[in-house]
């Protein structure tokens, strides 16, 4: 049976494919799932004009994230943390104490701070952010 794919599925198909399957796994699996559509004459028009729009909204995502990423790779954010008399820190900057502040600079699209372990020593340190979809951009932070 010939059918479309509604969504990317490991071993069988990615999104918009038109692929021929096996009728059983077609009619048991993939379609009360609505993974796929049978890929009729109307269809397949409609699938030319979905994909279209896909492929021009995945291309404004993209140059978005882009303009994000060397806005957050030129952005150094500063954190001020208690020390003891002889100078050593008593707390850490971690992950979401960045993503918060991001996000209150107005940086929405970020998905994940890559830290091995929260930063516990004074001065600059590189961080990388990940915005989705392959960018990613490196963040300073200022440890004071």
């Amino acid at each position: 049976m010939k059918v479309i794919f509604l969504a990317d599925i490991a071993d069988a198909g990615k999104k918009f494919e038109v692929k021929d399957l096996k009728d059983g796994y077609v009619r048991n699996f993939l379609l009360p799932k609505k993974l796929v559509k049978i890929a009729t004459a109307a269809a397949l028009k409609q699938l030319i004009q979905e994909k279209a729009a896909w492929e021009k909204k995945e291309k404004e995502l993209l140059s978005k994230l882009q303009a994000e990423a060397e806005k957050i790779n030129g952005l150094a954010l500063e954190f001020k943390l208690k020390t003891g008399e002889k100078g050593e820190i008593f707390s850490s900057v971690g992950e979401t104490d960045i993503l918060k502040s991001l996000l209150g600079k107005g940086f929405q699209t970020v998905k994940k701070v890559s830290l091995e372990k929260p930063i516990k020593t004074k001065g600059e340190h590189l961080v990388e952010v990940n915005l989705g979809k392959g960018i990613k951009a490196q963040l300073k932070i200022k440890i004071s």
